[in-house]
């Protein structure tokens, strides 16, 4: 299957994938689509190469303008190796933040859908980064007057903001397990 149908079915996957963690995987995506653009320059698939950046790019300059106007300069097989900002994203792996849950959705789809060139470019060009879960910690002094409230108050607003609502030290620790 051509890469760049491959980089559109993920966008495509991750756009109607589950909202709680939509946001999430959509971090990955630029990583994929700079190195999709730049496998294609490389192969000599210019044309694909040129349509990825001129379908695709647009929804990444508002975050990564710069690397995008770089990546466009990258038009021949010769400046992967030669131009500088090639080199630079070929020489360092991108480093992308995903919950276990997130991590294990997105290496799921590549595998399940016969993804095998986004998983080598996953395997060789990114590291997914899986934060460690922890509980919130308990008010000092125990939970009196003032500070019992104000301490439900931050726990409260922490485990609207985690996915990971409801997760007792039992749980977490099997949680925390998934991820090593």
């Amino acid at each position: 299957m051509q890469l760049r149908t491959s980089y559109e079915d993920l966008c495509d996957w991750v756009d109607h994938s589950l909202e709680a963690f939509r946001l999430e995987l959509r971090t990955v995506l630029f990583p994929f689509f700079v190195h999709c653009y730049l496998e294609l320059v490389e192969g000599s698939e210019l044309e694909e190469a040129a349509t990825l950046l001129r379908e695709s790019g647009e929804e990444h300059m508002l975050a990564h303008p710069a690397e995008v106007n770089l990546l466009s300069l990258v038009t021949a097989p010769a400046h992967v190796t030669s131009h500088e900002f090639s080199r630079r994203i070929r020489d360092r792996r991108f480093e992308v933040a995903l919950c276990a849950h997130s991590r294990d959705l997105l290496t799921n789809y590549l595998q399940h859908r016969g993804r095998t060139a986004l998983l080598t470019i996953l395997n060789n060009r990114l590291t997914l980064r899986v934060p460690r879960l922890t509980l919130p910690p308990a008010p000092p002094g125990g939970p009196d007057g003032a500070s019992a409230q104000a301490a439900e108050a931050e726990a409260a607003a922490l485990a609207t903001s985690q996915l990971w609502q409801g997760l007792d030290e039992e749980k977490l620790r099997e949680a925390n397990k998934s991820i090593e």
